[in-house]
This record gives C-alpha cells, structure tokens and sequence, in this order.
C-alpha cells in the first residue's frame, strides 16, 4: 500500500509541472545553426574564442544566447547575444533581441530571411532572459 502511494504522490507532483506554451523547437539544432553562422561569419579568425550557444524557455519563448569567454574572468563573457529562436517545420528563423546579438546581426545579412531584427510582439525582459541562464 506505502509503495501504491509512494507512485501515486510522484505522479501527481510530475503532472503539477507548469506546461510551457513555448513554441515546439528543436533546440539543440538551433544552438548548432547559432554556433555555425558565428564560427563561420561573426567571428571567422577566432579571435574571440570559441562561441557557445544554450537554449532555454523563459516565459514561454524560445531563447538562445550565444556568448564568447572571455580572457580577463570566467564569469564576465565578453558578448552575450540574446536570440529568440522559431522553428516551422524543418525552417528556422533567429530574431535579434539585444545590441550584442544585432551586432551579429550585421554580419549574418547574407541570410535575411533567417536571421532578423526582434519583431516580437511581446516585451522582453532582457535581465530575465540574461540571469536565466
């Protein structure tokens, strides 16, 4: 009987979960997509370092944030590119959301109909999106 509550009591607590409405995103090609169109345009003679690209939900939108390490403190990255990313079908589209990620932005216009200026409705807490990850 204790296990048959033991079950039901992790059972319930999993379907108390919030469900995100993000939209349906294949996260780790996007992040590989980001990382590409960075090693490859934004930063081809590596000086910055190596990009890292993460993915997360916050607010139920898709985020990416590409960053560079920086060489003066771990903890301190040196750009830190927000980007909401979109995905319909096997299509991506990433719209800048913050000065560091436009600034790629300027770099990538060889691809206009995938990597945009934020024409998000929604405000976005750029320090929310920054500390969420």
């Amino acid at each position: 009987m204790k296990r048959y509550f033991l079950v039901a009591l992790v059972l319930a607590s999993c379907t108390n979960q919030p469900a995100s409405n993000a939209p349906q995103l294949d996260a780790s090609k996007a992040t590989e997509m980001l990382e590409l169109a960075y090693l490859q345009y934004v930063n081809p003679d590596g000086k910055l370092g190596t990009v890292n690209c993460k993915h997360k939900v916050v607010d139920d939108e898709n985020f990416v944030l590409c960053i560079y390490p920086s060489t003066v403190s771990e903890t301190k990255p040196i750009h830190r590119g927000v980007w909401i990313a979109r995905q319909t079908g096997e299509d991506f589209k990433f719209y800048a959301v913050n000065g560091k990620a436009l600034n790629a932005l300027e770099k990538l216009d060889m691809y206009p109909k995938e990597f945009l200026k934020e024409q998000v409705p929604n405000k976005i807490d750029i320090p929310k999106v920054l500390n969420s990850f």
